[in-house]
């Protein structure tokens, strides 16, 4: 038999050494790896184990149809299955165990979904089954008697595979070529940076959970290597590949994946540390990723020698990609250079490599920066496209991993060095393959009806659209040609949905995609204790309707005295909800993060986590709705089915700036979902940089316009600033309804406010007139009708739909105000908002805020004896300050005016002010009353009054002493002074 081995390689090696010690590791072998896939067994045709390496006591067999197995756990003792010869084989080979490998075990999707997902009897998968044998030392006999048994389908290995990692480059390579070469930018520009309801399953060495470009890109994962749902990558390489799929954009750090817009990863953990992994980890990751919600796999991964077979790995990808349709992108494969096997590859640019050339999956080579072959990059009949491989920056683990150890990075002079921790280069067909699968995921994120496409339907997208930088047409080393992300996702967005084709009935199932945080955005800096409505837009992306029992529940991290679960709002599947709660933001300073989950009536949790995360710190805090306001210039109130249209998008900048799509990346941003056709992110072009008190126009693609739905109703697409990292400012609503036979009616063009004029002042109990004014309408219509409202954090009080284009307020309380109106025509068509213009009310009643006596500053008594100084705040027109003259705090004695003046205030805050005093030094000691009046236009009999109380005491400043008379000479150097009051003040002044 000829011997068929199967190298499972990442990337390249740059080190002989490092390859050979790794070579030396495995069991009786003397090649980089091994391993065996099943073939369609013959009799005699027996594994040659000897060169394999593996787990010693298991094989998989494959039954053919029809024949049944029974699990086992324990050692079998009687029949085992329903052929008589392959039972006999098993009792004689002492059997410990048997199992199905695909189902014996809790799937990825039960441990999400807590259920069950239904598999087909005749599945091809659940014909595989693990047989552990109970000593190691009969194996080889045990293979020769099932590759001849006749219900025996095909044998396999629980073979060892291992990663070969990719070749780092210049370490101090800081920028990404290759979203410029197959035209990201223009995607992220003008068609979407992804969407939250499009995954992404990563079969790899797990992900750095807590990578700052990683931490939120994931939704859930799992861990083959030890049977847990922490993937933590101990490698390195699964880091590098989510990276290029969907590491956070627009985050001011490090870089961007193709996807960077929402959660998008499911990595699934099938390599070690130690790169190496099992037969049967692959298999049941490749299962859990079809099973998933995840539309496409990608397997930066592959090996050779597996031609022709029909084992494990095969059967597990032929599930994904004929029974649910998932598209698989995998390396080609870097065995192609001179020095092939330091990649760990057993022949150079082997015929096959799997699972790259596994019917219906799309195989990927690597280019150069020039649209050349990369020379490692295989290239066979298997090779679908290309994409960029060489000199490939991103993420790497931020902690001491087996690639942070090893000299396979390169520094200065091209000599070796110890990889970086956060970021890294590397070459590798494994750095091509994810940028495929990114840019499958932004074509189902522009066409959700793609999602239920097969995958060739999608690989002819993505081939059909490639640039043609190779040979003329179809060629090896490019497939079709180098990826085109712009071109495949426009061309995406124009393919028709699969025509319906009959679904079995189901119980239905609960599921949930995240859209938008309508409040407090991740980041919002608010104030130690504050108050806050956190509120979250969901859709239900299930078969079933949230309706009585279904929760929003708090599950981790910081609940935030917020209630433990809040009721879900009726929401039917495909429609979105808004789901708020009322928190308390704690007291201690810095990041506090808590996440919510959606439960159904039966106790089961379904969805992603959604999160809130809010900054504390001593400043105010919040919301930013004022810093932009968006204002839509041509928006249609009521239209025809079908019609489509254009609005312009009118930025209008009061704090902070916006910045072009080459700066920072500012953009337009849909929340709701409901983009009718549009794209749901307009970027501001360039280098564009808009300041305060400055607009920028967003205008819709002329390509994608609004297109208003053939079903009569009134529909609403919402769009907010997206503004670094956060949004900014208030949510625009485009709202029009549609008719059948009304024709088109364009709202009224906006307003504008007469009266008062911005930041007026009322006193309490006069009255506010607002007045405004129409600017027309563009369809010539009448306006008839006028809307005020005054608010501040909310809405205070409204006119109502009014004629009048003035109205008065009801009373309002003493407070900063602001008021804006909107008009509608004769069709009940609204106009935006106008300007907002903000006005204070005061108390027309005197008011003494504060009134209070200090000791008087030096600047302030001129030289003067010692006076005491008094302070007030007030909203008097006029003060008047005066004492009694009675010792014991009464109003018995006689009032004298200290101060009479036009001024609301006695400021005491500098030594240039002069507020009042009383030269008290001829008042006997006592108890003093002194009072302030304050009035404005009501004379002093309608003054507001407050008193306060003034102690003297006998201890003050003499008026003068009595001692040795001036002028006069003294032969003793010691002075006596006697003083009138009968006690000694606390301080001298002798003058020599």
């Amino acid at each position: 038999m000829k011997k068929l081995f199967a190298s499972f390689t990442l990337g390249r090696s740059i080190n002989q050494f490092l390859c050979t010690l790794v070579i030396l590791n495995m069991v009786f072998s003397s090649l980089r790896s091994g391993g065996v896939l099943a073939t369609q067994m013959q009799p005699g045709n027996t594994l040659d184990i000897l060169a394999l390496s593996y787990v010693p006591n298991e094989i998989f067999i494959k039954v053919k149809p029809g024949i049944e197995v029974k699990a086992t756990t324990s050692p079998l003792m009687a029949k085992a299955s329903s052929s008589s010869s392959l039972n006999q084989i098993l009792v004689v080979a002492g059997v410990e165990s048997i199992m199905n490998p695909f189902y014996d075990r809790e799937t990825l999707w039960q441990h999400i979904h807590k259920s069950p997902l239904p598999q087909p009897k005749d599945s091809v998968l659940s014909r595989w089954f693990k047989i552990k044998l109970r000593m190691q030392g009969n194996i080889t006999e045990t293979l020769k008697a099932l590759e001849a048994d006749p219900s025996v389908e095909a044998v396999d290995l629980n073979t060892f595979y291992y990663l070969n990692d990719g070749f780092p480059n210049d370490s101090k390579y800081s920028d990404q070529w290759g979203p410029k070469k197959i035209q990201l930018e223009p995607v992220w520009t003008y068609l979407t940076a992804g969407s939250p309801d499009v995954q992404v399953a990563v079969i790899d060495s797990g992900i750095d959970l807590n990578h700052p470009e990683l931490a939120d890109r994931y939704i859930y994962g799992r861990d083959y290597t030890s049977g847990t749902w922490t993937p933590t990558d101990e490698r390195g390489h699964g880091t590098h590949v989510a990276g290029i799929i969907a590491a956070l954009g627009n985050n001011g750090i490090g870089i961007a994946g193709a996807v960077w817009s929402s959660p998008v990863i499911i990595p699934l953990k099938v390599f070690t540390a130690t790169g190496g992994t099992r037969n049967e980890w692959l298999a049941a990751a490749t299962m859990d990723a079809a099973d998933s919600q995840a539309k496409i796999i990608n397997m930066s991964l592959g090996g050779e020698g597996m031609a022709n077979r029909l084992g494990l790995l095969h059967d597990a990808i032929a599930y994904a990609t004929d029974t649910k349709h998932k598209l698989v992108i995998a390396a080609a494969g870097n065995c192609a250079a001179s020095n092939y096997s330091d990649n760990g590859c057993e022949h150079q640019n082997p015929e096959y490599y799997y699972p790259a050339a596994f019917p219906h999956v799309l195989a990927v080579a690597a280019s150069t920066q020039n649209d050349g072959h990369a020379d490692f990059s295989n290239h066979r009949i298997y090779v679908g496209v290309s994409a960029p491989g060489v000199r490939i920056l991103s993420t790497l683990p931020t902690y001491d991993v087996a690639l942070n150890q090893q000299w396979d990075c390169v520094g200065l002079l091209g000599l070796p060095k110890k990889c970086s921790h956060d970021y890294d280069s590397m070459d590798g067909t494994s750095m091509a393959a994810p940028f495929v699968s990114g840019v499958a995921a932004l074509m189902l994120a522009v066409n959700p009806a793609l999602r239920d496409a097969d995958p060739d339907t999608l690989q002819n997208i993505i081939k059909q659209n490639a640039d043609d930088v190779g040979t003329a047409g179809w060629d090896e080393f490019h497939g079709f040609g180098r990826l085109n992300a712009f071109k495949a996702v426009k061309a995406a967005m124009q393919v028709p949905p699969p025509p319906p084709t009959a679904t079995p009935v189901s119980n239905g199932y609960d599921n949930a995609a995240f859209l938008s945080h309508i409040t407090f955005p991740d980041g919002t800096v608010v104030s130690p204790g504050q108050s806050l409505i956190k509120t979250w837009r969901l859709r239900n992306t299930g078969t079933t309707t949230w309706d009585v029992g279904y929760q929003l529940v708090f599950i981790s991290g910081e609940q935030m005295n917020a209630p433990s679960a809040v009721d879900v709002p009726n929401t039917a599947p495909g429609s979105t909800a808004d789901i708020s709660i009322n928190l308390t933001a704690p007291t201690s300073q810095g990041e506090h993060t808590g996440y919510w989950r959606l439960r159904n009536p039966q106790g089961t949790y379904f969805g992603l986590k959604i999160r809130v995360k809010i900054n504390v710190s001593d400043g105010t805090g919040g919301g930013g709705t004022g810093e932009i306001s968006l204002t839509c210039l041509d928006c249609p109130a009521i239209v025809s089915p079908g019609y489509t249209f254009r609005p312009t998008i009118r930025a209008t900048v009061h704090s902070g700036q916006l910045q072009g799509v080459n700066l920072r990346g500012d953009h337009l941003l849909n929340t709701d979902g409901n983009l009718f056709g549009a794209h749901p992110l307009i970027a501001i072009t360039g280098n564009t940089i808009v300041n305060p008190n400055q607009s920028y126009n967003f205008t819709f693609s002329q390509d994608h316009p609004l297109r208003a739905p053939d079903t009569p109703g009134t529909y609403e697409s919402k769009w907010r600033i997206w503004r670094g990292n956060n949004y900014a400012g208030q949510e625009l609503t485009i709202r029009f309804e549609v008719r059948v036979g009304g024709g088109v009616n364009r709202a009224p063009n906006r307003p504008s406010l007469v009266s008062p004029t911005d930041w007026a002042t009322f006193l309490s109990g006069g009255n506010i007139s607002l007045q405004a004014q129409h600017n027309g309408d563009p369809d010539g219509d009448s306006i008839n009708g006028y809307y005020f409202e005054v608010f501040t954090a909310g809405p205070i009080a409204n006119s109502g739909w009014t004629s009048s284009n003035s109205w008065t307020p009801p009373s309002l309380g003493f407070e900063n105000f602001q008021w804006r109106v909107k008009v509608r025509d004769q069709y009940n068509s609204e106009s935006e908002w106008s300007e907002i213009r903000h006005f204070t009310v005061e108390n027309n009643e005197p008011q003494i805020y504060s009134f209070y006596s200090m000791t008087c500053r030096p600047a302030w008594n001129q030289g003067e004896p010692e006076k005491i100084c008094f302070c007030s705040d007030t909203n008097a027109g006029t003060q008047r300050l005066q004492v009694n003259t009675a010792p014991d705090g009464s109003e018995n004695g006689e009032w004298i005016v200290l101060n009479e003046i036009g001024t609301p205030d006695y400021t005491c805050s500098s030594d240039n002010d002069r507020p009042p005093t009383w030269g008290h030094l001829s008042f006997d000691p006592g108890h003093y009353r002194v009072r302030l009046y304050a009035r404005r236009d009501g004379g002093w009999a309608a003054a507001a009054h407050r008193d306060i109380f003034v102690d003297l005491t006998t201890d003050r400043r003499p008026d003068t002493p009595i001692g040795t008379p001036s002028n006069v000479y003294l032969n003793s150097q010691t002075v006596h002074f006697d003083w009138v009051d009968t006690k000694r003040t606390s301080s001298y002044r002798l003058i020599v």
